[in-house]
């Protein structure tokens, strides 16, 4: 491979790097997360199928995304760092461009609440129908 198309090569991954450097959560974000008291999904109201995140501020959001996880056990199940997940969730939201009408973090909320709802609304369907299902 000639010098010409080795830095042609070179030149996404760089581009990356640079990207991701740059949409990183700053310090002082991911401490302010990681110290805030994640409020419950019932007083957050991600459990309601109307549930919409329009008007809410963008540390309600992330705060709500942190409790999806740990309502759904994934921070134990898979032994994450929860200084890690702030982090993440809040460079995942700062990837998003507000701009863009459609695939935003607004879409990504939406859709990971969704996602979250559905399992949660299940497991409390089948433990009402195994109270029940002795009455018919």
């Amino acid at each position: 491979m000639g010098p010409e198309n080795h830095r042609s090569s070179t030149i996404p991954y760089t581009s990356h790097e640079v990207l991701a450097y740059h949409i990183t959560a700053a310090e002082e974000d991911i401490k302010a997360l990681q110290e805030a008291r994640i409020p419950s999904a019932e007083s957050l109201s991600i459990l309601d199928f109307h549930f919409s995140d329009f008007g809410l501020p963008e540390d309600v959001t992330t705060q709500a995304t942190v409790r999806m996880f740990l309502d759904l056990n994934l921070v134990q199940e898979f032994n994450i760092d929860y200084k890690s997940l702030c982090q993440w969730i809040l460079t995942v939201r700062r990837g998003y461009r507000s701009n863009v009408p459609s695939h935003n973090w607004s879409h990504a909320l939406s859709t990971a609440r969704s996602m979250f709802t559905m399992p949660m609304a299940t497991e409390q369907l089948q433990v009402s129908e195994c109270m029940s299902h002795r009455l018919t």
